[in-house]
């Protein structure tokens, strides 16, 4: 075809490029009318040869099918970690995980139902060691922090401090208690300690001029 109009070229544009196929024959440089058969695992579901061959394989849930017939048939399927082909049904996909766990997210497992390393909800303790009861026991509220362990129901034995907050006096029970540090003509907007910040939003017509993060001079 000549699609740019110039003599002087002649006839430059051939048939479009299309989806997953090639285009066999064209009404123009960009109808096609007719395509090849379609790529492995791709399929031209519209029958609309002008894009190809637009479906793929199904989504499954908790994998990726990675052959299939048609774009709702999956014949073989790859797992997520922590997803399972229980049934041995690649038409449901990964439909098994791991345990579910009370006050707890098992985060870690090598078969359905199973678990081998689980994170506790906030304020939640697996104090015997045995990720297949979940968090048994329940810890106090610390102020800026999450309690990760305790000795006993309602106490705290080791905190996880939240973003700019810090355990300074190393006493557990009343949390994270030290922020970020005060700074001169500024405000400090995240620390890595209670005395050292990293990023600061300085006043009006102030200004962090030696760069160091600890005052606008």
């Amino acid at each position: 075809f000549d699609a740019d109009e110039l003599p002087s070229n002649g006839c430059e544009a051939g048939c479009p490029e299309v989806q997953r196929a090639l285009c066999l024959d064209c009404s123009s440089a960009t109808t096609c009318t007719k395509i090849t058969s379609c790529e492995e695992n791709y399929f031209n579901d519209d029958q609309d040869p002008r894009n190809g061959c637009e479906a793929g394989c199904p989504k499954v849930p908790g994998g990726e099918c990675k052959d299939c017939s048609s774009s709702s048939e999956c014949e073989s399927v790859q797992c997520f970690e922590n997803h399972f082909d229980a049934d041995g049904t690649a038409l449901n996909g990964c439909e098994a995980s791991c345990a579910q766990l009370p006050q707890a997210n098992c985060t870690k497992c090598f078969g359905p139902g199973s678990c081998a390393v689980l994170q506790c909800n906030a304020n939640w303790a697996n104090r015997d060691g045995d990720v297949m009861n979940g968090c048994e026991m329940q810890c106090g509220e610390v102020v800026n922090a999450n309690c990760v362990d305790c000795l006993m129901v309602g106490g705290c034995s080791k905190v996880q401090c939240s973003p700019n907050f810090f355990d300074d006096d190393g006493d557990p029970l009343n949390g994270c208690e030290a922020g970020c540090p005060n700074v001169t003509h500024g405000q400090c907007l995240s620390c890595s300690s209670s005395s050292q910040c990293t990023k600061l939003a300085c006043e009006a017509n102030w200004f962090d001029a030696d760069g160091d993060q600890e005052s606008c001079e």
